[in-house]
């Protein structure tokens, strides 16, 4: 879809990415933000990936491509980071679109988890998207469009759809964007169920190059148990969010890893186990008390 828009030149001011998380949306909106910004666009792929507009894309510096989401939230308010998009964040990022491009032909504004934008905050988005300057792109990224507002909907130019990726197109993937030898790729795409974000948490966290590096997670309760004891302390709630979050999905790999091995029924408790905590974390319940809860659940359920 977006191939086919970028070679016959349509260039949609509204997008909307929709499919699960961890398949490559965002990815591919920093991949379409490059190609609108780059210096020697090539006609027929877009993006030459080399340039200095390029390199700042891929880097999240560049002046022109604005990532709205809860950490830039967080830095625009000097609030604590919170799941939902508020008005404030929208129209501050507003003020900036309303001048001209610092240093491309246009400006970009994506917003990332739109599914988290409030109801007043679509509201109030109808008015900034009818006043939007015609240098502006807009691209939204959502698991689904339930949340969205018909209003908001029915301003979409272009809708692009994501799915889960198969392995061979994972590792193919995994193998052109990070420079991974083919055969750690194929096993880390066989490990992350279809997600390119499992699979570059799993490779660039172990800076696995080749196949004889690549394991499975194999997290201990204890180590469990101390993270547990270390979140209830932290002062930042966001802080113990993320460590929390990033332990989890290393249960997650292992529990995949072992669920892909053997298909047993234990194996299958316990990624219902893990998708259920993380359904209590997204819900804001304590950190501490998730991982509690989760050591019980995980050792009852052996």
């Amino acid at each position: 879809m977006l191939r086919r828009l970028w070679e016959t030149g349509h260039r949609p001011p509204f997008l909307l990415f929709l499919g699960p998380a961890g398949v490559g949306r965002s990815w591919a909106a920093r991949q379409y933000a490059q190609a609108l910004l780059c210096e020697n666009p090539r006609l027929d792929d877009g993006a030459c990936a080399a340039c200095g507009s390029c390199l700042k894309v891929e880097r999240g510096s560049h002046p022109d491509c604005t990532v709205i989401d809860s950490a830039f939230q967080e830095r625009l308010l000097e609030e604590p980071r919170s799941k939902s998009l508020k008005i404030d964040t929208v129209r501050e990022a507003m003020r900036h679109f309303q001048y001209r491009p610092f240093e491309g032909p246009c400006s970009i504004a994506i917003i990332d988890h739109a599914e988290n934008l409030t109801d007043d905050t679509q509201v109030a988005m109808l008015k900034v998207l009818e006043e939007s300057p015609p240098h502006l792109t807009w691209i939204l990224i959502a698991g689904s469009e339930d949340n969205l507002l018909p209003t908001i909907l029915s301003r979409v130019n272009a809708k692009v759809h994501f799915q889960l990726l198969s392995d061979e197109a994972l590792s193919r993937v995994i193998s052109q964007s990070l420079g991974i030898e083919a055969q750690a790729a194929a096993q880390a795409a066989a490990l992350s169920n279809g997600s390119l974000l499992r699979a570059r948490r799993l490779l660039e966290r172990s800076g696995i190059r080749h196949a004889s590096e690549i394991k499975p997670t194999a997290l201990k309760p204890a180590d469990i148990y101390a993270l547990s004891a270390r979140s209830a302390r932290f002062r930042s709630a966001s802080l113990a969010r993320e460590q929390v979050r990033s332990i989890m999905e290393d249960l997650e790999l292992e529990a995949l890893a072992s669920w892909k091995k053997d298909s047993s029924p234990a194996s299958l408790r316990r990624l219902k186990i893990l998708l259920e905590s993380q359904r209590d974390l997204d819900a804001n319940v304590t950190p501490a008390l998730i991982l509690e809860r989760l050591l019980l659940a995980l050792h009852q359920g052996k």
